[in-house]
């Protein structure tokens, strides 16, 4: 047992002269700069990633311009009539307007047939000035109002108005809503902002004329047709089946059209 021991021992000692050492950590020259972050201070500069501005943030800025606009010259009260246009008719008129409607039961061995007529009096004058679904306009209307409304403006609202406006009078003058309106027009109101969509062939449907009257002199500020299409998002790639392709963001909705025609408008102001 002992000279196998010292049999082995020649060979461990043989073992440790040949396998090498670790080798030191070397540097390649031939390899690229590695990334220097916050973590690795010392290191080459890099480029900064490329700024994209966010969608609508030109807008943004208008809104905030308008804002200052209407602070600075005493925060005048804005009457906004969307879908409605300020015509040259000063009385309302009506016409009696007569429908009816043919109502049939049938029972076993019975049939009546009864006529439903009713007779009222139909506006003629004021209203709607284009025949859009209530609730379509309902949508483009509240982005508009709502835009003016989150830039500081001093927003009147017209149905709010009249009726204050006619309990002070009598009951006949009261059906005459031309009359009331103008009444309500001189309540202190500075500018009138009119809305007039039409159905047009543009891309977004639309072609609105927007008209600024000055009440106090009755001068008109501006008078503008736009189709109120809104820019399209920053462009990024996407995958598609043939590879990669660049794409923009289609910003055509409601709220981003009546934001667009409301910054188009407020820029009419100063």
């Amino acid at each position: 047992m002992p000279n196998r021991l010292v049999a082995l021992a020649p060979l461990a000692a043989a073992s440790l002269v040949v396998c090498p050492a670790p080798a030191a950590a070397q540097s390649r020259p031939d390899m690229p700069p590695v990334y220097a972050g916050p973590q690795r201070p010392g290191g080459p500069a890099v480029n900064p990633r490329a700024y994209v501005p966010e969608a609508g943030a030109a807008l943004s800025q208008v809104f905030q311009s308008f804002g200052d606009w209407s602070r600075n010259h005493g925060n005048p009260r804005i009457l906004l009539f969307w879908n409605r246009e300020l015509g040259d008719d000063t009385t309302t008129r009506y016409r009696d307007h007569t429908s009816g409607a043919v109502v049939t039961g049938v029972r076993p061995g019975v049939a009546v047939t009864s006529y439903d007529e009713t007779s009222e009096a139909e506006r003629t004058t004021g209203g709607k000035y284009s025949a859009i679904g209530r609730n379509r306009s309902s949508e483009y209307e509240s982005s508009f109002v709502n835009a003016f409304v989150r830039s500081g403006a001093n927003v009147v609202d017209r149905n709010a108005l009249m009726r204050k406006v006619s309990s002070g009078h009598a009951q006949e003058d009261r059906s005459d809503q031309q009359y009331i309106e103008s009444l309500a027009l001189e309540q202190g109101v500075d500018y009138l902002v009119e809305v007039l969509p039409d159905y047009t062939a543009s891309p977004t449907g639309f072609m609105f004329t927007i008209k600024i009257t000055h009440l106090p002199t009755s001068r008109v500020r501006a008078q503008f047709r736009t189709n109120g299409l809104p820019e399209n998002g920053p462009a990024h790639m996407v995958a598609r089946p043939g590879g990669f392709v660049r794409e923009s963001e289609n910003r055509n909705n409601p709220e981003n059209v009546a934001e667009t025609l409301a910054a188009d408008t407020m820029r009419r102001f100063f």
